[in-house]
């Protein structure tokens, strides 16, 4: 990721999400980062590096924003999802490698129901 006045440039982004207000997030392979933005690529807030601790990722992919306005980014490496709030504040984590129920094999994506349910 490259920054210069304020704005940003991307080295391998993952995912993106764009929120109501017109920020939108950004997944980055290449730091292991999630970044919010404004519109005009003004950098509000990164969080994260390579771990495998709250705000840390491995193999991080997609960003969604849920009916409830959580982020949820998955994370192929670390076989789980984790949800920030709107200033990207860690909130939880769930799923670990494996083959039963709340288990995953190198997520990638969720989404969403009507109802907020979660699918990855």
């Amino acid at each position: 990721m490259l920054v210069s006045g304020g704005k940003v440039g991307l080295k391998h982004p993952r995912g993106i999400a764009i929120g109501e207000d017109g920020s939108f997030l950004i997944t980055s392979g290449s730091t292991e980062q999630l970044m919010k933005l404004k519109e005009d690529w003004t950098l509000l807030k990164q969080i994260g590096k390579s771990g495998d601790v709250a705000a840390q990722f491995k193999g991080i992919r997609s960003v969604k924003i849920s009916p409830a306005h959580m982020y949820y980014v998955c994370e192929q490496m670390n076989h789980r999802v984790q949800v920030f709030d709107e200033d990207l504040n860690h909130v939880c984590s769930f799923g670990k490698i494996g083959k039963k129920l709340g288990e995953f094999n190198y997520p990638t994506d969720v989404a969403f129901d009507e109802m907020g349910q979660v699918y990855v």
